[in-house]
């Protein structure tokens, strides 16, 4: 009974979790998936017990609860261990390397289009929440005219970068200096 419980709150949390995009509903559907998995391995040691109890190899029944234990182990031990290493990455600030390509490529060619000397990008994900800042450099001479041909820019890269929502903060800044990039 309660590996049915665990396998239909699994199921249900799953098939939810593709709509809601949650880090934390997908933990807690991975976590009904470990306690099903641990409960089913102790009524298969249970029944292989009862099962050898009596025959000619009875004298293994010592070893059945150790060997599913390892066996338990060996499958379940990975489960957490992404989870753990999202974790870490988010608590580093370190962004997924395909958000950080997309945003880098968007930057590139923002500066090639606008003739800008250089840019700095600082990605960070944490959770569904994406932090972007990107620093152009401009050059001395460009021309730029009022705060609206920056706004436009601006504009241009959101729009590149797409993903706008309440779960992006994006922040671009121009400096005519490199220090102030860094």
């Amino acid at each position: 009974m309660t590996v049915a419980i665990c396998a239909g709150i699994f199921v249900y949390e799953r098939r939810a979790n593709r709509q809601l995009g949650s880090d934390f509903v997908g933990l807690d559907a991975r976590s009904w998936a470990v306690s099903g998995a641990i409960t089913a391995a102790l009524l298969v040691a249970f029944v292989a017990g009862r099962a050898l109890e009596g025959s000619a190899h009875a004298d293994l029944v010592p070893y059945v609860d150790p060997a599913v234990l390892a066996l338990v182990c060996l499958v379940i031990a990975p489960i957490p261990l992404g989870t753990v290493r999202q974790a870490v990455s988010e608590v580093l600030l370190m962004a997924p390397p395909e958000l950080v390509a997309h945003v880098e490529s968007a930057a590139r060619e923002v500066v090639q289009r606008h003739g800008f000397a250089d840019f700095e990008a600082y990605v960070a994900k944490i959770g569904r929440s994406q932090q972007i800042e990107l620093c152009f450099v401009v050059p001395a001479a460009f021309p730029i005219g009022d705060i609206r041909t920056l706004d436009a820019i601006r504009d241009e890269v959101g729009h590149a970068l797409g993903g706008e929502g309440t779960d992006r903060w994006l922040t671009i800044i121009f400096t005519g200096d490199q220090e102030w990039a860094r």
